[in-house]
This record gives C-alpha cells, sequence and structure tokens, in this order.
C-alpha cells in the first residue's frame, strides 16, 4: 500500500514540475497615477505634463492644458501628443481636429481600431467650438499605442474632466507587456 502512494505521488509531483507555464494574454501592467493638472490662475493658463508609463528614458505623452479668458470669452482645451509620432491616441476626426474617441468599458484596442494619431485634443471649448464630451462626464477612457522596442503596445488611460474645465486628473494607465496584442478598455 505504502508503494502505490508513493508512486502516485511521485506520478503527481512530475506532472506538475512538467506542467508548461501559460504566459496568456492578461499580462498587463497598471498604474494609479491620480496626476492633477490644475487651472490656478482664473484668466491664463498654460501647462504642460509629461507621461512616462513604461518608465523608460523616452516620455510616451504629454497632456498640455489652456485655459484662457479675453472680453471675447473664455477658451479651455486639452491637448495631447508625444514626441515620438509613433505613440498615438485613439482618435475620431473633426473637420482639422483629431478628437480623442470616449471608449466604452471592453471596448477593444488594437491595430483595427480606427484612426490612430499622435496628437489632438481631449477637449476645446471657445466661441465657436463646442468640443465637450469628456467634460463633466466622469471618468473616460481614451485608447493609446505606443512603441517599446520598435513594437506596438496597446493600452488605455482613464482621466476625468471637472465641470468648469480647471482641473483634469490622469487617474489610471494600463497596457499590455506583450506587444501587438490587444487589449479591453478599463481591463487590468
Amino acid at each position: 500500500m505504502k508503494m502505490k502512494f508513493a508512486i502516485i505521488l511521485m506520478l503527481c509531483m512530475s506532472s506538475l514540475a512538467c506542467k508548461k507555464e501559460e504566459t496568456g494574454s492578461n499580462e498587463i501592467v497598471h498604474q494609479n497615477l491620480n496626476l492633477e493638472i490644475k487651472a490656478t490662475f482664473s484668466f491664463l493658463f498654460d501647462t504642460t505634463v509629461l507621461i512616462n508609463f513604461n518608465k523608460d528614458t523616452d516620455n510616451d505623452f504629454f497632456l498640455r492644458m489652456r485655459y484662457s479668458e479675453s472680453p471675447r470669452g473664455i477658451n479651455h482645451d486639452l491637448f495631447f501628443a508625444n514626441d515620438d509620432s509613433r505613440n498615438q491616441w485613439l482618435v475620431y476626426e473633426s473637420g482639422e481636429d483629431a478628437i480623442a474617441s470616449l471608449l466604452n468599458s471592453n471596448s477593444k484596442i488594437d491595430s483595427t481600431s480606427s484612426i490612430w494619431s499622435g496628437s489632438g485634443i481631449l477637449y476645446r471649448k471657445t466661441l465657436s467650438e463646442n468640443l465637450t464630451a469628456a467634460v463633466g462626464s466622469g471618468d473616460v477612457l481614451v485608447g493609446i499605442r505606443f512603441v517599446i522596442d520598435s513594437k506596438y503596445h496597446y493600452g488605455w488611460m482613464k482621466l476625468f474632466v471637472s465641470s468648469d474645465f480647471k482641473s483634469v486628473i490622469l487617474k489610471e494607465v494600463a497596457y499590455k507587456i506583450r506587444p501587438n496584442v490587444e487589449i479591453r478598455a478599463g481591463e487590468k
């Protein structure tokens, strides 16, 4: 009886030791950032925040918030761009502008996703334009892709824009560790 038990135990242990490790597609880097950009002046404000998700030597993106008041009205916008044109945001086009696409949770983000752009706007409000879907809407998700070792990594950002345009919080970011693999908006 002891011999049967020993053989069964050895077989179980050897099968566990030989089990192939699964890498799966759920290899995601997720970061809670809570990085706030806040307008500190009531009539003129212009600042840029640099973002480096993967902690290498290059910044992946930057956000530029502008807020100005004049006798003709108040202008607000949040511009996004990067130093490497391969790092991009998922957008839609409105006239000549590239506007960040606001995604539903679980929306697929990959190479087949709509339009990718190296720069554009999250919101803009002037006397003649009102591109403000992200403003005062709670948390919004936007798709991103950026290059690591010459290969695209797909991800998303969660942002919050206050209803008065004076505060933007980059709450979270997530991206796939493996290149050229889709991610779902909000997936962690």
